[in-house]
């Protein structure tokens, strides 16, 4: 597509990060060194491919085709021989006044410092009044195929909060948020698209990145507050199992959580998921490479997290998965087509295959997502 007579014009976002620069626009960035900046400076729409190779680069060795081909690949090049490049994606996302408003409203400077403060005061809370998560809480009614298709929905309806708090945080910034499904190993979620932050200071980036802990920690509190003082209602003790259990789950890094965004930012790091795992493959095949204290000492988080996660999968869910098939598998074949145990059954089965489906659109939109992973930042 291209040659040493295109002519390239971009014009992207450069912000410094230790030794490199995070470089992109919109949902996109790369990792780039001085060298590759140096070349974008030229990449202006004045100079061909073949005249920054012979003339401005001098005797660097560089394939720039290759280089230009990688920047339209990630739709970072906006005009090629002078003709704009059509890219729905690169078009500057609206964002309402009502948007405006709710992102005030939830993340003004109070409304953050009272988050903060929840995030102390809830455990704290449950250990004075003794409510502890229980995954008996699951069970709301006798049956299990409307257990089952309860805890979905509302598993479902946290998750949306929890992710409206990224978006709602993320438009305080002017940066509008896209959503997606994917996978982390055995769990479907839902994303939402906060690579856009790159663009800013790091300083700023915090919030963002805990807006869904803060909703999640909102409800959770008022989810123990209700139960210890007004009601007692089973709805209420699978709120917070729910909550509870999520908010364990932020603390498996390895995973690429909220949490592990902070460290990323904290650090000053752009890789630190993928350079732990290469260390930890160089310890493997006993190979040599030159890794930090940072690195080495998150990979002992992700062999923790990894472990936990494990331990969760096959100590908790499979079980419980197991326990439900069986229960829907003789409620179908020992009870008359439609009495209410035998539609217990198959709604058990038909909530299990759509969680099933979700999980197979989620892991199809990670491999694709992933398919241009070279020299990326790790998107969130």
């Amino acid at each position: 597509m291209f040659t040493k007579e295109s002519i390239i014009s971009t014009n992207l976002k450069i912000v410094p990060q230790n030794q490199e620069y995070i470089v992109g626009k919109n949902e996109n960035y790369i990792i780039l060194d001085d060298e590759g900046v140096e070349i974008l400076k030229y990449l202006n729409g004045e100079y061909s491919i073949g005249e920054i190779e012979n003339e401005l680069l001098g005797e660097e060795e560089v394939d720039l085709i290759d280089f230009v081909e990688t920047l339209y690949s990630l739709d970072l090049i906006d005009n090629i021989d002078g003709k704009n490049v059509e890219n729905i994606k690169s078009k500057k996302k609206t964002i309402t006044k009502f948007d405006k408003f709710l992102a005030s409203f939830f993340f003004n400077k109070i409304c953050v410092m009272l988050y903060i403060l929840l995030l102390i005061i809830t455990p704290t809370f449950c250990i004075v009044h003794k409510v502890y998560p229980n995954y008996k809480s699951i069970m709301i009614t006798d049956y299990s195929g409307l257990n089952i298709l309860i805890f979905l929905l509302v598993s479902w309806l946290l998750l949306f909060i929890h992710e409206m708090g990224h978006y709602l945080a993320s438009i305080k910034l002017d940066i509008k948020t896209s959503f997606s499904i994917s996978t982390r190993y055995f769990w479907v979620v839902i994303e939402a698209n906060l690579n856009e932050l790159w663009q800013v200071e790091s300083s700023k980036r915090y919030v963002p990145f805990l807006g869904g802990i803060f909703f999640d920690i909102t409800m959770l509190f008022t989810a123990l507050l209700l139960k210890v003082y007004v009601l007692d209602y089973k709805l209420l003790d699978l709120l917070i199992f729910i909550l509870a259990y999520r908010m364990i789950w932020q603390f498996l890094v390895f995973l690429r959580t909220d949490i592990y965004y902070l460290f990323l930012t904290f650090t000053n790091q752009t890789s630190l998921n993928t350079d732990a795992k290469s260390y930890l493959k160089s310890l493997l095949f006993n190979t040599k490479g030159d890794f930090s204290k940072i690195v080495r000492l998150y990979s002992i988080f992700i062999i923790i997290g990894f472990i936990l996660s494990i331990v969760l999968f096959l100590g908790f869910q499979l079980p419980s998965l197991l326990v439900i098939l069986k229960n829907a598998y003789y409620q179908l074949i020992n009870n008359n087509i439609g009495t209410v145990q035998h539609i217990d059954g198959i709604i058990t089965f038909m909530v299990i295959i759509v969680d099933l489906t979700l999980w197979i659109i989620g892991f199809m939109n990670k491999k694709r997502s992933n398919s241009n992973e070279n020299n990326r930042i790790e998107t969130y």
